[in-house]
């Protein structure tokens, strides 16, 4: 019959993704990951004709700690023994905040911490070439001339 025919061609390609490695590719923490992007680059789409600067600078926290909260959860929901959050809402608070205590890891919030700064220092860095860049290539600024004469030479330290 067509349904176990279906379940077994679907048994088949896992088991070809199993022997080739490529489970991690197709695990639940990633195909969650890649939605998470999915719906970023769909709201960054829906709003690219309100584009300034103040709304980056504004949507750039928010999405950063959306994706901190989805992915944590994530991690919470899929835990296993032996380093497993506890199924209620004080373990999903813990796996935002403080994370697990294994020896040497650090607490969840410095991750939220380093994705906060680092996506902020990202977006600075891209608007400030965005907003350079055209002003830079403008009709009235030239464009800079490289002195192709300096290649190869040694300099005098």
């Amino acid at each position: 019959t067509k349904p176990e025919n279906e379940r077994a061609d679907l048994s088949l390609l896992l088991g070809f993704i199993r022997i080739l490695g490529l489970g991690v590719l197709f695990s639940p923490t990633l195909l969650v990951r890649y939605t998470v992007y999915a719906a970023i680059l769909a709201l960054v789409w829906r709003i690219r004709e309100r584009r300034s600067a103040g709304l980056a600078l504004a949507l750039t926290p928010c999405v950063s700690l959306g994706f901190y909260v989805v992915m944590n959860t994530v991690a919470w929901a899929l835990s296993s023994p032996p380093w497993a959050y506890a199924k209620t809402l004080a373990g999903w608070w813990q796996s935002q905040t403080i994370g697990l205590a294994i020896p040497g890891a650090p607490p969840s919030y410095v991750f939220l911490r380093n994705a906060l700064v680092g996506d902020a220092l990202f977006t600075l860095l891209f608007l400030a070439v965005m907003i350079w860049l055209p002003r830079r290539l403008s009709a009235d600024a030239p464009l800079p001339v490289i002195d192709s004469s300096l290649k190869g030479t040694k300099s005098a330290a």
